[in-house]
């Protein structure tokens, strides 16, 4: 596993500046950071769940320090959980494993004296697809493919306690959920179960997580090939992104109470992520200005900036002609300003080989370049075949 650089004003901006560790030298699937940061869990191909150290002050940082001890048998049947999310509080862990149709929580509270072990699961959920907690730490709500919502209780002084007490009917197959940050709404991405059918956002009312039910139910997309479709919404809440892997098409939308009409959505952009397959994963940036996906089956990691109004404009070096595999006789220069006509010095962006192949000034085919004190950058050409 490896750590990236997610600062948008460093020179490192994407680059791995990190490897993290692994003992058993599985291969890492899904994985969550506990609120405090300090700890990451992560699912692995060996059917355990992996625990690692990421607090930077301690000596075992970047380090996989234990795996959860699973003291019921059969728990992951693997390959791997394929869903996992922990509670606000941080002191469970709430873990899905698609393949046998059981949920099970770990003990992540330190002083306990069952701490990083399986305590309870329960099931059958009916094959769960999605999973998310409402933030108050009450209820967890598994989306399942059979089309219902399943409601399983977190409130330690319930007698239901870590048990499933409630299920709503969904519109139709469910695939994802995403709970708003004030735990109001819910936004339920389904498909028509069939071959070829609709792919579509259910508007939920989640204020009372006991008793949620559905206002809306629109259309994002028709004629979608029947496969897994994913949503992420930002920490703003403003923001919601929906892959269609069948289709090879990622959605930008706009939601919230903001837009008019709600329940409702805006199509804001389809944007165009780096990686040959759909996407594995999304990591938002905690002020919502952009996010990170992973493409599953490569190593595409992609940054999409939502909100950077700077404009590049021609200088010199345009239109030069040199040799495939040597560099251009001289830097093509670019100027940045700030959208409103002013010089940005010191911004910093990706720049990447669009076609035609070769490699840029620090021998890949991408780099992070900082503009200079009059908002130019520099960039270096080695030409490639094409």
């Amino acid at each position: 596993a490896y750590l990236l650089d997610a600062d948008r004003n460093s020179l490192n901006h994407g680059q791995i500046i990190g490897t993290i560790a692994l003992n058993s030298g599985c291969k890492p699937g899904r994985m969550v950071i506990a609120p405090d940061s300090r700890l990451a869990y992560f699912a692995g191909t060996d059917e355990e769940i992996h625990i690692l150290d990421v607090d930077p002050e301690s000596p075992t940082y970047l380090t996989e320090i234990g795996i959860v001890q699973n003291t019921l048998q059969n728990t992951f049947s693997g390959p791997f959980p394929e869903l996992m999310e922990i509670t606000p509080s941080g002191r469970l862990l709430v873990v899905s494993d698609e393949l046998n149709d059981q949920i099970y929580f770990v003990d992540l509270n330190p002083d306990s004296e069952i701490y990083h072990e399986t305590i309870v699961e329960t099931g059958p959920l009916g094959f769960a697809t999605g999973l998310d907690i409402h933030p108050s730490g009450l209820v967890a709500y598994f989306v399942a493919s059979t089309g219902l919502v399943h409601l399983v209780d977190l409130d330690p002084f319930n007698e239901t306690y870590l048990t499933q007490f409630a299920t709503f009917p969904m519109e139709t197959s469910g695939r994802d959920i995403q709970l708003s940050p004030d735990g109001r709404y819910a936004y339920m991405v389904d498909r028509e179960y069939s071959a070829v059918g609709s792919l579509a956002i259910e508007f939920w009312d989640t204020a009372d997580p006991y008793a949620p039910f559905i206002t809306d139910w629109i259309s994002l997309q028709t004629g979608a090939a029947n496969t897994r479709s994913a949503g992420y919404l930002s920490p703003t809440g403003t923001r919601l992104v929906v892959d269609s892997p069948g289709d090879g098409t990622t959605f930008m939308l706009r939601v919230g109470p903001d837009v008019p009409g709600f329940p409702a959505y805006e199509l804001v952009d389809t944007p165009q992520i780096n990686g040959t397959m759909d996407i594995a994963d999304v990591s938002w940036m905690p002020d919502g200005t952009g996010f990170w996906a992973a493409s599953r089956g490569d190593t595409g990691i992609s940054y999409v900036d939502l909100v950077s109004a700077f404009k590049l404009s021609p200088v010199t070096g345009q239109g030069q002609t040199g040799v495939a595999g040597q560099p251009l006789p001289a830097p093509i220069v670019y100027q940045v300003d700030d959208g409103a006509g002013g010089l940005a010095p010191g911004t910093v962006a990706e720049i990447q080989v669009a076609g035609g192949g070769g490699t840029l000034g620090n021998g890949l085919d991408y780099q992070w370049i900082a503009a200079d004190e009059q908002g130019r950058f520099f960039i270096d050409w080695t030409l490639g075949p094409d």
